[in-house]
């Protein structure tokens, strides 16, 4: 008998439109709790670990933005750190993505070696540059150039 009364609760309940959104909701935070927990905090580490070897070891392109931003009006300060931190988030979300296009890099005793460097520390013009097909973080050439005019015109 109190199995038919536990089977006309749940019945009940069921019916509820109310308790029944309610469970949903539950059942649907829980998986996207796991699913956080489980995937999304580890991405999210990960990329705040790259962002900071990135701060710690800049790519040239970094070092460049830094080195004209004293010779840029004040006012266009901010805009040169927003590109910085565009450079340095899409150079650690390439460092998460599989398949990285190594081809312009040679490896000399275990250690990236970049032909484009020369000792004293200044950069070639070549295949390696920013603007090229085979650029370091796969961004299409026509968005740099884009954002290139578009902090020219924001002055």
């Amino acid at each position: 008998m109190q199995e038919n009364n536990i089977i006309y609760e749940i019945a009940q309940k069921i019916q509820d439109k109310e308790v029944l959104e309610n469970d949903i909701k539950e059942a649907f935070d829980l998986v996207k709790n796991l699913f956080k927990t489980k995937y999304l905090d580890k991405i999210q580490l990960e990329l705040k670990n790259n962002i900071n070897y990135i701060k710690n070891n800049p790519p040239k392109e970094i070092i460049l933005l830094n080195a004209i931003k004293p010779f840029t009006l004040e006012n266009n300060h901010k805009n040169i750190d927003n590109i910085i931190d565009l450079v340095t988030n899409i150079s650690a979300l390439n460092y998460i993505l599989p398949n990285k296009n190594t081809e312009n890099i040679i490896k000399v005793n275990n250690i990236e070696y970049d032909p484009s460097v020369k000792e004293d520390g200044v950069y070639d013009i070549d295949e390696n540059c920013l603007l090229s097909t085979n650029n370091a973080f796969n961004i299409p050439s026509n968005l740099i150039i884009l954002i290139f005019i578009l902090f020219i015109i924001s002055k």
